[in-house]
């Protein structure tokens, strides 16, 4: 009996499988999206290990809380919310009080407003984008060129005519930025999304 090729199924397919405890439509799930989950976290932690333990946090969640999951739902809308979240409530560092998944009652799990992630995701851009303008055009380019483009430090030294001393005391220099920029911009984000939440 030829086996079933679930490969080609559809995210909202694959998801009615899981919810029915499917491990192979999960498997599939997971390879479909982990490397662009750890890319999106890893666009606003600026450190990939942190970046791989929040992707792999929210995957392993969705698995634990499969029989929870909204009815009707699309996948990558509610995959790409949970991963907002975990970035959220890194950034919280246990400052307040986080509501996990799996302590939420079973049907009870928020509704994901297409509307609303749109602007979450322009807000988090301009983010990003204002802090890049704290860096010099040089440290600008070369810290866009390996986490942006995905270069190694020699491929940019090459590229540009610097040693790779010099990039890599960018990317050192540049990193430091970033996260204390980040810090203080997503934390000042997550005050304005709990005031107008409860507005």
């Amino acid at each position: 009996m030829k086996k079933e090729d679930l490969s080609t199924l559809s995210d909202s397919v694959l998801l009615s499988r899981l919810n029915k405890e499917d491990q192979t439509a999960f498997d599939l799930l997971f390879k479909r999206y982990h490397k662009s989950t750890h890319q999106y976290c890893f666009k606003f932690i600026r450190d990939s290990e942190v970046a791989e333990e929040l992707a792999m946090d929210v995957l392993f969640r969705i698995w634990k809380n499969r029989t929870k999951l909204p009815e009707n739902i699309e996948f990558s809308y509610y995959l790409r919310r949970s991963l907002k979240n975990a970035v959220y409530n890194y950034y919280r560092s246990k400052s307040t009080n986080t509501i996990l998944i799996d302590q939420v009652p079973e049907g009870k799990l928020p509704s994901f407003n297409t509307v609303e992630d749109k602007i979450l995701d322009a807000e988090m851009t301009l983010i990003y984008e204002e802090t890049m303008n704290h860096l010099s055009p040089k440290k600008q380019l070369v810290f866009r060129m390996s986490r942006e483009e995905n270069l190694t430090y020699a491929e940019i030294s090459n590229k540009l005519g610097i040693s790779v001393n010099v990039v890599e005391k960018y990317m050192v220099s540049s990193l430091h930025i970033c996260r204390r920029q980040l810090a203080d911009k997503l934390t000042f984000l997550l005050v304005f999304l709990s005031i107008t939440s409860i507005c």
